[in-house]
């Protein structure tokens, strides 16, 4: 059975993870909105720009707390990682202003992200790992951006909320901490600004859609830098639980939409979420082993 945690670690996590996550995101979204909004009368077309700013800035401050991920390249090869990352919110956010070349660099970026996430030696001894990542990355990518423009609104932040939430509860049963913190930042974001489209009517669809790329990044990272009893299992089931939104792309667009999206969602991420916690209940005073 599970040990819960201490309370100085909950109140650290809340402090450094969780509070500079929501405030950042609230405050570029807001500051982003209203700026926009002064500036032309069609302000709500360039929301989803907007979010993908704020998710930026949500990960930039959770980092400068937590230290989860590098941003320069360092000796480890997982080091490749934060650029990565930061890389696909860039296409992203040019995928906005200029749509006619939006799906080409989402692929480009795909690749590099996988090349990033996978180990150097699985890439020469495992070659189809690498291709296998690029194509999932690029896929979940595009049912994202696809479902987005159909239901908008924060239909897909709450679904993909839900995935990067399972994704942390099993990096957490498997021990590292570090990724654990990144799928946090991504989560409590995307909460954040469905809320803020929902209540100004507006469409945080693109910060969804590349969240895709941290969220599998530090499932995969956390699989390959560790090991634990937690099985391959939970990680695909979390990893490719995205894909199930392109169901929504059949569904006209109504409040329950929302409700399905997350439904959809939460199938596979419970699984894994509930199959984690059996395979490794949660033990606090045991530290972190990988190879990072």
């Amino acid at each position: 059975m599970s040990e819960l945690p201490p309370r100085a670690e909950v109140i650290d996590a809340l402090r450094y993870a969780v509070a500079p996550a929501v405030g950042a995101t609230l405050a570029v979204a807001g500051v982003a909105g209203v700026s926009l909004w002064k500036l032309t009368p069609y302000w709500r077309r360039s929301m989803p720009a907007a979010s993908v700013l704020a998710l930026a800035a949500a990960l930039a401050a959770g980092n400068h707390f937590r230290a989860a991920l590098p941003w320069e390249p360092g000796a480890a090869w997982w080091h490749l990682a934060g650029p990565a990352v930061g890389l696909a919110l860039l296409a992203e956010l040019l995928a906005r202003v200029w749509p006619a070349v939006g799906q080409l660099l989402r692929g480009l970026v795909a690749g590099i992200a996988a090349a990033a996430f996978t180990p150097p030696e699985w890439q020469a001894e495992a070659q189809w790992t690498f291709p296998l990542l690029a194509a999932v990355l690029a896929a979940e990518w595009g049912v994202l951006v696809a479902v987005g423009r159909r239901h908008g609104g924060g239909t897909t932040c709450l679904a993909m909320a839900v995935a990067a939430g399972g994704a942390g509860a099993v990096l957490l049963h498997h021990n590292v901490l570090r990724f654990c913190d990144v799928a946090t930042f991504v989560q409590v974001s995307l909460v954040a600004l469905a809320g803020l489209a929902w209540l100004s009517r507006t469409d945080a669809s693109a910060a969804a859609a590349v969240a895709v790329v941290p969220v599998v990044g530090v499932l995969m990272l956390g699989r390959f830098l560790s090991e634990s009893a937690v099985s391959w299992g939970s990680f695909l089931a979390v990893g490719l639980a995205p894909l199930a939104l392109a169901l929504l792309l059949a569904v006209p667009r109504r409040w329950w939409a929302a409700v399905l999206a997350v439904a959809l969602v939460a199938g596979p991420v419970g699984w894994a979420v509930g199959t984690a916690m059996r395979d490794a209940p949660l033990k606090f005073d045991t530290p972190e082993k990988w190879d990072g």
